[in-house]
Order: C-alpha cells, then structure tokens, then sequence
C-alpha cells in the first residue's frame, strides 16, 4: 500500500509539473522550488503563458500559485460568466480565471489591507480591471467592521478576523454576502469560492439559502474539519450537493453543486 501511494504522489507531481510547464515561462523555477523547496530571490516575477505577471513575496505564496494552477484546487465552470473569489489574497486564482474564461467577470474579494494594495496592483499592471472588479472587505455574518491579524511575520494567505485580545490586528470592512451581491446587481453566479480562514461557517449561517441558491457552484477550502459537517447541513438544507471532497487536516476542500 506505501508503494502504491508513493507512486500515485510521484504521478500526481508529474502532471501538476507538466500543468506548470504549460501555464509559466518560468516553470523550471518554480518547479525546483515548489517540488524540491529550492531557493528564489524574492520578490520573485512570474510570468503566464497569457503574458500576464503575478509577484510573490515568499515561497508559501508559491504554494498557493501552485495549488491553483497546477494543482487544480478549484476547478473552473466551463463557459462561466460570474466568479466571486471570496479571499482573493494577492490574485492568483482571480488571475486563472481571466485567463481561462472568456468574457468572465470577477469579484476579488480581499480584506487586509496590504495584500489588497498587492492585489489591486496585478490587476492593474495586466490591464484587467474590465474583467477583475477588487473589493476591499471581509465577507462576514453582518456589515459593519471587523477586526483581522496582522503580525509582521504573518503570510499573506493566514490573515483572519480575530476578537479585540488580539493586540496586532486591523480594522476592515465587513459586508454580508447578500450586501455584496446587492452593490455589484449580482444576480447570478457561476462559482462562488470561498477561502476565508474559518470566517465560511458564520457567513454560511447568516445567509439566506435563496441568496445561496443563486449560486450554481460553491467551492471552498474549509477550517477546522471537526466542524465540517456544519458546511454540509447547510449547503444541503440549501439544495446543494457535494460532488468533491479532498479531506486534509485540519482543513480540505470541498465542492458543492446546486441540484
């Protein structure tokens, strides 16, 4: 069974070096540090088959390029029209979906302050904000004002909405869901995806199941798997139905699809 496993990863590994082949001029660097944690100079500029660049700051973020891209952690509607890219962090996934759809139209949804200002600026220096519309807030159980940590020595994809104990934190907007479909006329939306550090389980609660159900798909990566079966009930009790599901630790990801 352990060799069976080892193989199926090296396999796995294979397809997702090939994927980065076919995405990035500088697959090559990338690859060595992502596959055999290899040093770059950081800030390191990538760029995309598209022509498009993305920076990263420090190797977890090419991490999350990778799960993206290579690894094809949220899979991508064919022929979407509306993608909301609930915790844009600084772009990647938003990026992927300007380049593989058509037309499409996305709401980059990121909270802490500097990583917005990062996420703005790939936008703008891509020449996309006709198809990339950044949003600056937390999605949250109410609108008001949350507060978020931010420790110097903080990555960019852990920033999450923390109480008043915590003493290196920052206010930030904070907007319902159905706040945010109300102020871009949503009325549709092709896929919904969520990685907002644990805040899916008090968004999901506070929202209404037809708001939901204007979603076609909703795909999230999940925190504090003990809790899981919460996501579930309420996706379900929503008419939605879990078509993906990769456990992890204390975190997976999960797919649902409207029925």
């Amino acid at each position: 069974m352990a060799r069976m496993m080892s193989a199926f990863a090296k396999l796995r590994r294979s397809a997702e070096v090939l994927r980065c082949a076919r995405y990035f001029h500088q697959w090559r660097d990338l690859a060595w540090a992502y596959v055999a944690a290899g040093k770059l100079d950081y800030p390191f500029r990538s760029t995309t088959r598209a022509g498009h660049t993305i920076t990263l700051e420090d190797w977890s973020e090419v991490t999350t390029l990778w799960h993206v891209y290579c690894r094809r952690e949220y899979r991508l509607p064919a022929m979407a029209e509306m993608v909301i890219d609930l915790g844009a962090n600084f772009g990647s996934f938003s990026l992927l979906a300007a380049e593989r759809l058509k037309g499409v139209r996305v709401i980059a949804v990121e909270p802490f302050p500097p990583t917005f200002h990062r996420l703005t600026d790939m936008i703008e220096k891509n020449a996309l904000n006709d198809m990339i519309i950044p949003v600056m807030a937390a999605v949250a159980a109410k609108d008001g004002v949350v507060r978020m940590n931010a420790q110097e020595d903080g990555h960019s994809y852990a920033r999450k909405i923390v109480d008043d104990s915590v003493e290196q934190a920052v206010d930030v907007p904070a907007l319902t869901l159905a706040t945010l479909f109300k102020m871009h006329k949503i009325d549709r939306v092709d896929l919904l995806k969520i990685d907002i550090e644990g805040g899916e389980y008090a968004m999901l609660e506070h929202c209404d199941s037809g708001l939901l159900r204007q979603c076609h798909t909703i795909t999230m990566e999940y925190h504090d798997a003990a809790k899981r079966r919460v996501i579930w009930d309420r996706l379900e009790s929503a008419g939605f139905q879990c078509v993906r599901h990769d456990a992890g630790g204390w975190s997976g990801l999960a797919e649902f699809r409207r029925t």
